[in-house]
């Protein structure tokens, strides 16, 4: 099993780069091993959306908010304050 959390930090810096592409295959990394993983479904979400891929992104986030139904508070900044 590998570690997810590299993967996860990878996607992160790739996000901030505007790599939405290259983070969505690390993410994808993640979500094999850890199919709920709610920060790796919230940045899929993100760059989804990045992606003007709108009901796709927001759909995702919305998987991520349920797992953590009750710390939602994490995803809300998902969309960039959206």
């Amino acid at each position: 099993m590998m570690n997810t959390d590299i993967f996860l930090e990878r996607a992160k810096l790739l996000l901030e780069q505007n790599r939405n592409k290259d983070a969505i295959q690390q993410l994808q990394q993640v979500l094999q091993q850890e199919p709920q993983n709610d920060s790796a479904l919230s940045l899929m979400g993100r760059c989804l959306y990045n992606q003007k891929k709108y009901d796709e992104g927001i759909g995702v986030i919305k998987q991520a908010i349920a797992i953590r139904a009750d710390e939602d508070y994490r995803h809300r900044g998902s969309l960039g304050g959206r």
